[in-house]
């Protein structure tokens, strides 16, 4: 039997695996261990760097050149030895250290810090803008129009 099989421990898609383990225990015992306000940004971290990584490089081999992921191992590598440990170190460092970064720093905490706004008042903006209205104030029925119709029947009702 061992003349045709290899030790399950050989390889170098054996040592990539270990590698990405030991990095998704390291993130997580930093994870835990950070405070809870720089949690969301060790998360936003995760997802959108190693997250959309992993997404960009190893979807389209599996796709178009139909490469296992597990097979993948120029993809794993890059993961693993490119964003796998600038997650690590970013999620760690937090926002605070990381926009001490010079050049890249405030724009790497602003890309991951970004949070899109699932509802848009462009009535509100525009008076803010011109100083009518206070910034987060606003009237009732402004408030009620911009949250749609079943919102605004139970805006209005309290």
């Amino acid at each position: 039997l061992t003349n045709y099989c290899r030790s399950p421990l050989e390889g170098s898609d054996v040592s990539l695996a270990f590698l990405g383990l030991f990095e998704v225990v390291a993130w997580l015992i930093s994870f835990i261990a950070c405070g809870r306000d720089k949690r969301g940004f060790a998360a936003a971290a995760l997802i959108r760097i190693l997250g959309i990584a992993a997404l960009l490089i190893l979807f389209p081999a599996l796709l178009l050149f139909h490469v296992d992921i597990y097979n993948n191992i120029a993809g794993l590598g890059a993961l693993f030895f490119g964003f796998g440990p600038v997650t690590l170190i970013l999620s760690i460092a937090g926002p605070g250290r990381t926009s001490r970064v010079p050049l890249i720093g405030p724009l790497i905490v602003k890309f991951l810090m970004f949070r899109a706004s699932c509802q848009w008042r462009p009535e509100e903006v525009k008076l803010q803008e011109t100083g009518s209205m206070p910034a987060g104030g606003g009237t009732e029925a402004t408030r009620c129009r911009s949250l749609g119709e079943e919102k605004a029947i139970a805006c209005s009702s309290s």
